[in-house]
């Protein structure tokens, strides 16, 4: 077993090797006993509240009262913006809602904070005036059966970097909008996930764990689009209409391969953001966050760590003892309770691994 990297340090409780099967994974430093807390985070790299629920998610905590509206917003006096930017009438808050006024004012104490909102703000404005006209820069053949391979890939995004960027940046200012391309709810909520993921980027210490976890975390670009071609064209629009409408603040560190970087990432990393307080058949599913230092707990069948979400918090805890040198497992899709066959193929097709855990093999071995 060799170590991964060294540079990759998340614990004194575990560490990430890699595996003789191939990949990583974490290994438990020394003894733990059930209850023990592998990991406790209070900060996501972004997060995306699911755009039905976006009136009725604390964009802080996550909080969720049953489809309530959250009443609490951001005020154009608070918001942290230079005048000339918004107007009173005209300002939406960024389209943040909060349950109280505690989280609204914990989420505004953030270093920088006016670039996130001002940023938001710009998005929402653009989204809600709808850009009616059809977008003649992407063709609009239905991708479904389209064969991506990675030299497609590789050729749209040589296409934006040596042909679009280039005439936007051409462009005056006021007549950029016509870059813009027809967009969706899915397309905005993306949007509003890297634009976060951008602004912690620019604010978080490079010797941070999460910065080195997030540097060393392996893209799962090439192996999504692949399996679901419509994604290229969804990954275009994303980036066009972030590249058009972001504040220079955070729009000019928008590079292709920094917005790669992210969506890459966050394919196969992300954890889901559920409703707390319910059973497991009933929690409504609010939208996804992604977490760096998580992203190395390897999938079993049969964990050993339980993720629990205690408002932005999220604790992994041990459900069992592990000695030293044992791995560290998740389940990642809550899929424990369905037959072998039909857990292995939803691991395949959305994390792109056979799963061989112990659990497994066993139930595999009294089917055959």
């Amino acid at each position: 077993m060799k170590q991964a990297n060294t540079q990759i340090q998340i614990s004194e409780l575990f560490e990430i090797k890699l595996t003789e099967y191939g990949g990583r994974a974490c290994f438990a430093r020394r003894n733990q006993q059930s209850g023990d807390i592998v990991l406790q985070l209070s900060q996501a790299l972004g997060s995306s509240i699911a755009y039905e629920y976006r009136k009725e998610v604390c964009h802080f905590c996550f909080a969720y009262n049953g489809g309530a509206l959250m009443k609490t917003t951001i005020g154009l006096a608070e918001s942290k913006l230079e005048p000339s930017t918004a107007s009173a009438s005209s300002f939406r808050g960024g389209g943040l809602r909060f349950c109280s006024e505690i989280c609204k004012e914990a989420y505004m104490q953030q270093d920088s904070v006016g670039e996130l909102v001002e940023a938001f703000e710009a998005l929402l404005q653009v989204f809600q005036r709808g850009n009616k006209r059809r977008d003649t820069d992407l063709q609009d053949d239905d991708c479904e059966d389209a064969v991506i391979t990675e030299a497609v890939i590789e050729e749209q995004w040589r296409y934006i970097t040596d042909e679009w960027i280039p005439k936007l940046s051409a462009m005056k200012p006021s007549r950029r909008q016509v870059m813009l391309p027809v967009i969706d709810d899915e397309v905005y909520s993306c949007a509003r996930f890297v634009t976060e993921c951008l602004f912690t980027l620019k604010h978080l210490p490079h010797e941070s764990t999460m910065y080195h976890a997030f540097e060393h975390l392996q893209s799962n670009e090439l192996q999504k689009i692949t399996a679901f071609p419509v994604l290229l064209e969804f990954q275009l629009k994303v980036y066009k209409f972030l590249k058009v409408v972001l504040p220079s603040r955070l729009g000019d560190l928008l590079t292709p391969a920094l917005f790669r970087k992210i969506l890459g990432s966050e394919y196969g990393n992300s954890f889901g953001i559920w409703e707390q307080n319910e059973g497991n058949d009933s929690r409504a599913y609010l939208g996804y966050w992604v977490l760096p230092e998580a992203s190395y707990f390897n999938h079993s069948c049969a964990p050993n760590l339980a993720k629990k979400r205690v408002g932005r918090e999220i604790y992994f805890v041990l459900t069992s003892d592990v000695a030293a040198g044992e791995q560290l497992c998740i389940d990642y899709k809550g899929i424990l309770d369905l037959p072998v066959v039909e857990r292995r193929n939803i691991l395949c097709s959305n994390w792109f691994f056979d799963c061989a855990c112990e659990r497994c093999t066993l139930e595999l071995q009294s089917i055959h």
